[in-house]
């Protein structure tokens, strides 16, 4: 049977070799700010919004007629996507 110490040693050694691994050491992850966080999460929605109501809208259907772009929208709502 082993003892406590060799048990924790082990598992001290299975640790540090996660660690040695890309992208396994939590020390090093960079995290983004919560600021960041809820800015993202307010741009994705933003977005969602704005190209959920830009498929009923003629001058978005004629902006991503002329220039080929699938994804290309009026100036109304271009300015929405963009927070203005």
């Amino acid at each position: 049977m082993s003892s406590n110490r060799h048990k924790k040693r082990l598992v001290q050694q299975g640790v540090e070799r996660l660690r040695r691994k890309q992208g396994w050491d939590p020390a090093k992850v960079v995290r983004q700010s919560a600021q960041d966080k809820l800015q993202q999460l307010d741009q994705d929605s933003r977005n969602h919004s704005t190209y959920e109501a830009s498929q009923d809208c003629p001058a978005c259907t004629d902006a991503r007629r002329e220039s080929g772009d699938d994804t290309a929208l009026c100036d109304h709502h271009l300015s929405k996507a963009m927070g203005f």
